[in-house]
């Protein structure tokens, strides 16, 4: 529950950021109001790397040294992400899309 909890915080702080950004105007030579999103996922948005790497940290953060990241697989429009134990249990399912970097838990 907490995972899901926080998962869901980092969602909507992304969300907002992205919401943000949309709103300020390309510099003039830069790459335009995307630089943030590209910071937190990369120049290619979300992909099955870095959603990977972001989950990675979220439990390390958690501190619960039983839960893992499973599968991950990179779709067309989302990126699938799964949290479970350290035998194999799953525990929860993530899916990022890959317009926004939205975290949706998959019930």
């Amino acid at each position: 529950y907490y995972l899901s909890r926080q998962i869901e915080q980092l969602s909507r702080y992304l969300r907002d950021v992205s919401r943000s950004l949309d709103q300020i105007p390309a510099p003039a030579g830069g790459s335009g109001p995307g630089d943030d999103f590209t910071a937190v996922y990369g120049p290619d948005g979300p992909n099955a790397k870095s959603v990977r790497l972001i989950l990675e940290y979220r439990l390390l953060v958690a501190g619960n040294p039983r839960l893992a990241v499973g599968k991950v697989t990179d779709g067309a429009d989302a990126v699938t992400a799964e949290v479970v134990t350290r035998d194999g249990s799953l525990v929860d399912t993530y899916r990022i899309d890959k317009k926004t970097g939205e975290w949706t838990a998959v019930r």
